[in-house]
């Protein structure tokens, strides 16, 4: 069950903030003019941490309200016919961006008369930009925190803390409530604070996690402090997607996009999680969770160095 569940946790597709912008922008609300404080801008970044949280909560397996009937469908049918029926909300989302999400308008000048036309000029800028490069570097660390975390937190519970099954399911499920709630929490609290100290302080708050995972007293006590701790999907939203889409121009947002997530991918979703699992078998299991430590921290360190897209209001 416990290598099951790791499966599904890693082939589970995060799809969100790539496309999270694309739909935002493609929107037809967001196309209606806007005036005042509630600009066309920080609505569409609204919008995308939105759609960034619900693309992602349905596909994770270890999340509510999903996790328990997964869990149940495996233990009655096995985990092939729970993998299978995990298929379902992937087909249900492909079926409404298909039906609802717009495709841009055509352009009516051509693009060679605009002086950023060329787009491999752009492309070679996107190295020189301190903001891409952070994001970049603060991906890799992130999703270091983020896949330790879920990869080794149910073997962790049930070997290391002795928690019995059930324990570990009611908190894994508490991870699933903070992943909503900070996922629409945290980017609420950019658009009046800023990206870069929202950012700052709630990968502080991720980073005591794991240590929570460590050095709560009881069951219920960890689930609380999951529900407080949790925060990474908020701010993912705003080192994988906002602060990105601000920062580079339209034509070259999808190739920054691209990078961050792929360069994190490679980093924070495969190299961390087996060097992991390599110290795990070396040092215990309890290192695993000092290295997703680790990981927020030095997110948190790299976030002092963005530069600021959208001020305190």
């Amino acid at each position: 069950g416990e290598e099951a569940s790791t499966i599904s946790d890693w082939e589970s597709g995060r799809i969100g903030p790539s496309a999270s912008p694309m739909m935002a922008r493609n929107s037809k609300r967001l196309r209606k003019p806007v005036t005042g404080p509630d600009s066309a801008e920080h609505r569409e970044n609204r919008i995308t941490a939105t759609i960034s949280n619900g693309l992602r909560t349905p596909r994770r397996s270890d999340q509510a309200p999903t996790r328990a009937p997964d869990t149940a469908l495996a233990e009655a049918y096995g985990w092939r016919h729970a993998f299978i029926i995990s298929l379902i909300p992937g087909l249900l989302i492909a079926l409404l961006i298909w039906r609802y999400v717009q495709p841009d308008p055509p352009r009516h000048e051509p693009r060679a008369h605009t002086p950023s036309s060329p787009g491999g000029s752009h492309r070679l800028a996107l190295l020189k930009s301190r903001n891409i490069v952070l994001c970049t570097l603060i991906s890799c660390v992130f999703l270091t925190w983020f896949i330790i975390l879920i990869s080794f937190t149910p073997t962790f519970l049930v070997k290391v803390r002795d928690y019995s099954p059930a324990s570990m399911g009611t908190v894994m499920s508490c991870l699933g409530g903070a992943w909503v709630l900070w996922g629409f929490g945290v980017p609420a609290i950019s658009d009046r604070l800023g990206r870069r100290p929202t950012l700052v302080l709630f990968s502080l708050i991720a980073a005591c996690c794991p240590i929570a995972l460590l050095y709560a007293s009881s069951p219920w006590m960890l689930g609380v402090l999951m529900l407080l701790t949790y925060t990474g999907l908020g701010c993912f939203t705003l080192f994988m997607a906002t602060i990105p889409a601000e920062t580079v121009p339209r034509e070259v947002m999808a190739t920054a996009l691209g990078m961050i997530m792929g360069i994190g991918e490679l980093v924070g979703g495969f190299i961390a999680p087996t060097i992991a699992g390599f110290a795990a078998d070396r040092f215990g299991l309890s290192i695993v969770m000092w290295m997703s430590c680790g990981g927020a921290l030095l997110a948190a360190v790299l976030a002092l160095f963005l530069k600021e897209t959208a001020p305190a209001v």
